[in-house]
């Protein structure tokens, strides 16, 4: 028994030695671990800061797609005032974007809004678009110097005076003003014409005595003959859109 104690007090310091090398690579190996997890978060912060990058850098490439294939409508009506830039100013921002949840909205690069005309698109609102391109007419410029907003795009309200058979349906004349006013205050008459003249079916919301919000081009001045026969210019405006 004595040797049996005797020998197990010999092995004692090895076993302790033993013990004390297995703490030591326990503690590296804790070491290890914990520099491996910041090292994978800070992996995992690069990451998410770069796809945060790729997205918003998609988002604004596809913000200019989007504002150039609008402003490219626009000008096949003749708007030649229009830029992209006006549009760009009135975008939400990538950061915007994704406080809102919305970082989906960077896969648009591929869509864009290339066929868009009058409705809502991946970052903006057909109404954010006209109301971004559009500015308020001035009715002094357009009733005295109609051609010097030729090209332009302009938004005002109007009443219709006139839309009958002698005007047709691609044709009327309205009083117009800034806002929206008592009946007797929209005092500048201008002709209202469809763009291309044909299928203007949608105009026929519209009868003498409406009031209306109205979306134009300039189209400096046109020349008609009165029912008493003679003749008479007002400024004439290519509309897009209107309502109430």
């Amino acid at each position: 028994m004595e040797a049996e104690k005797s020998g197990l007090r010999d092995q004692l310091p090895a076993l302790l030695a033993d013990v004390e090398s297995l703490e030591a690579e326990r503690d590296n190996l804790r070491d290890q671990v914990e520099t491996a997890t910041q090292e994978l978060h800070e992996a995992m912060r690069k990451s998410s800061a770069f796809g945060r990058w790729v997205r918003a850098t998609n988002t604004e490439q596809g913000r200019w797609k989007c504002a150039k294939s609008i402003v490219a409508a626009f000008r096949e009506l003749g708007a030649t005032g229009v830029t992209e830039a006006s549009l760009m100013e009135s975008a939400p921002t990538p950061s915007d974007l994704f406080d809102e949840g919305r970082e989906a909205l960077g896969v648009a690069i591929d869509l864009g809004c290339p066929n868009w005309w009058l409705e809502d698109t991946e970052y903006w609102s057909e109404e954010k678009i006209k109301n971004s391109l559009c500015r308020t007419v001035d009715l002094a410029t357009l009733g005295r110097q109609p051609d010097r907003v030729r090209g332009d795009c302009l938004t005002g309200w109007g009443r219709v005076v006139q839309f009958d058979l002698a005007t047709g349906p691609c044709v009327f004349h309205a009083n117009v003003a800034t806002h929206n006013v008592a009946w007797y205050s929209y005092d500048l008459r201008v002709e209202f014409k469809d763009p291309n003249g044909v299928g203007c079916d949608w105009l026929d919301g519209l009868v003498e005595g409406d009031e209306f919000r109205w979306y134009a081009i300039g189209d400096g001045v046109v020349t008609y003959e009165t029912s008493l026969g003679g003749t008479n210019s007002i400024p004439s405006v290519k509309i897009f859109s209107y309502g109430g």
